[in-house]
């Protein structure tokens, strides 16, 4: 399994890497990048799934991460995945805690296994939507404080596609109507303010996903 450890660690400091080597070339908005890394760093759930389904090791990446990105946070070690500071929250901490808490249930239930990566696709392609098009908007609808019409629309849309990436890379079968649903219920649970929408939309998207039978 050491292999798997590896891989994945490299794949998300690489993605780091090269993100944050691209806004240096291209200058480009510091959020942009901070949702770029979010929407990829989607394909760590691949690795989990290839180097340790079924196993307990599952859980060990991803509480690795709580307090990488908790360090991160209170010392400022990665700027690509923080915001600008005064508007900075443990975003990122949730996340990493939504993906263990979504291993865990993988250990618990893994004939739904899959259902956990449908959680980590719709949570990081549609967040990462969600903000890029609510954060470009030009006339922006606030529904809440930092949440937008635009970007309700660009979570939907994002999750629809992440479930598309999702299928054809595990080659899990998604019906229209699962489409429309999961991507559904992700729009709303992004409604969820100060980075909490970490775990609304991997709790409410894994519990739709386990109540409609997708995956089995």
């Amino acid at each position: 399994m050491g292999i798997g450890y590896l891989e994945t660690f490299g794949y998300v400091f690489c993605l780091i890497g090269i993100v944050g080597l691209a806004q240096k070339l291209w200058n480009f908005p510091q959020e942009l990048s901070r949702k770029l890394i979010h929407i990829f760093l989607s394909f760590t759930w691949l690795f989990l799934y290839k180097f340790f389904t079924g196993n307990w090791q599952i859980l060990i990446i991803p509480i690795s991460f709580i307090v990488i990105n908790y360090a991160s946070y209170r010392f400022g070690f990665f700027t690509m995945i923080e915001r600008a500071e005064g508007n900075n929250h443990m975003g990122t901490v949730y996340f990493a805690v939504a993906m263990t808490i979504l291993m865990i249930f993988s250990l618990i239930f893994p004939e739904r296994v899959l259902c956990t990566g449908i959680a980590v696709f719709c949570l990081c392609f549609g967040d990462g939507v969600a903000a890029i098009a609510g954060g470009n908007a030009r006339n922006p609808i606030y529904i809440r404080k930092h949440k937008t019409v635009q970007g309700f629309f660009g979570c939907v849309l994002g999750a629809m596609f992440g479930l598309f990436v999702f299928s054809a890379v595990t080659s899990c079968p998604i019906l229209w109507y699962h489409y429309l649903a999961l991507s559904i219920a992700t729009g709303l649970a992004e409604l969820v303010e100060n980075g909490l929408d970490n775990y609304s939309v991997s709790f409410g998207v894994y519990a739709v996903a386990m109540l409609l039978g997708v995956g089995l």
